[in-house]
Formats: C-alpha cells, sequence, structure tokens
C-alpha cells in the first residue's frame, strides 16, 4: 500500500501531461515546446541563402575597416581645419572691430572739430566773464542812478 502512495505521489510531482495518447512529464513537455517547430525549421533554412558566410564578413571587415579608418582621419583633419577657421575668423572680427572703432573716433573728431575747438572755448569763456563783470558794473551803475531819483 505504502508503495502506491509514492507511486501518487511521484505521479502527482511530475504532472504528467497526455499528448496525442501518449504520457509526457512537466519538464519533458516545456523541453519539447522550447524546441523549434519543423515549420520554423524550414522558414529558417530558406532564409540562410540570404546571408553571407563568416569568411565573406571577415573578407568584408578587412576591405572595409582601412577606408573607414581614413575617413574618420579626415573627419578630425577637417575637425582641427574647422576650429583654426574659427580663430582666425575670431581674430579678424577683433581687428575689424578695432579698426571700426578707430574709424568711428576719426569720424567723430570730424565732427567735433565743426564745432567749437578749445581754443575758441577759451576765447568764449573769456569773453563771456567780460560780458558777465561788464554788465554786473552797468547794473550796479542802474541800480545807483535808480536810488538817487
Amino acid at each position: 500500500m505504502s508503495e502506491l502512495i509514492n507511486v501518487k505521489a511521484n505521479v502527482d510531482d511530475h504532472k504528467f501531461h497526455i499528448k496525442n495518447g501518449q504520457m509526457y512529464s512537466k519538464e519533458l513537455k516545456q523541453f519539447i515546446d522550447d524546441k523549434a517547430s519543423q515549420e520554423e525549421v524550414e522558414i529558417l533554412s530558406e532564409k540562410f541563402g540570404e546571408y553571407c558566410a563568416f569568411e565573406d564578413l571577415l573578407v568584408l571587415q578587412d576591405k572595409v575597416i582601412p577606408v573607414v579608418k581614413d575617413f574618420k582621419t579626415n573627419i578630425e583633419q577637417v575637425n582641427i581645419d574647422m576650429d583654426q577657421n574659427k580663430q582666425i575668423i575670431r581674430r579678424f572680427d577683433e581687428v575689424l572691430s578695432s579698426k571700426a572703432s578707430k574709424i568711428a573716433l576719426d569720424q567723430q573728431d570730424k565732427k567735433l572739430k565743426s564745432y567749437f575747438s578749445m581754443k575758441q572755448f577759451r576765447e568764449f569763456d573769456s569773453n563771456l566773464e567780460k560780458y558777465k563783470m561788464e554788465s554786473s558794473k552797468t547794473l550796479s551803475e542802474f541800480n545807483k542812478k535808480l536810488g538817487k531819483i
């Protein structure tokens, strides 16, 4: 009797499945389910004609790698040249800005020359001071005359 209980427990542990009239354990069923079906194998075998052999890939790699390295070297040189051009343009811009500032100062200088020069301003200022003094003197005399009346 105990042997019958052991067999039943063993059957319950393996969870047998019946497929096409045959019994399979859970592990065997999982193993079969994980494998490719005949249809999948046929589809894959048809696709093999679309792919190259590994040796062909190595030959292609030997041809392509040097070209890619040359391309990479050329791109690095272009980047170096571009950085140099940026520096040249930056310096050119600085020189151009400096010259533009000098030109602007020259224009301002010419414009200022059309106004009073410092000599003319000093003469005008001294004449103004003389006028103030004369006006003040004249006004004082006038006020004195008014005060007498």
